[in-house]
């Protein structure tokens, strides 16, 4: 599992790669930590090289929305393959942003 925390132009952005399970999600929640959520801003997540995700995965992200969301900033998930259809059948998608990318 790999995370990179960068921002640019007021957008903070954690792009995670490998698999996102018990083992690694306490790498994933430092990476989130690092994350500065302003009023108005955008946190984007990008799930894209993501190869599994399990459900201390999903409460991480659930816990970074709150977070985002509290301090009245937005959460942007970008997904495809198995995190996207994983999104959408737990009706995550109901609740934050998905955006759905072609491989």
């Amino acid at each position: 599992m790999n995370a990179q925390v960068s921002e640019s132009d007021g957008v903070a952005t954690v792009r995670l790669s490998g698999e996102i399970d018990t083992y690694t999600v306490p790498e994933v929640r430092r990476a989130f930590d690092k994350v500065v959520a302003t009023t108005g801003a955008k946190v984007v997540v990008d799930l894209r090289d993501v190869t599994f995700l399990d459900s201390s995965g999903i409460g991480a992200i659930i816990s970074l929305h709150r977070r985002v969301v509290a301090a009245g900033a937005r959460l942007e998930l970008v997904c495809t393959g198995m995190p996207l259809q994983l999104m959408r059948l737990m009706s995550i998608d109901q609740v934050i942003d998905v955006v759905p990318v072609a491989c």
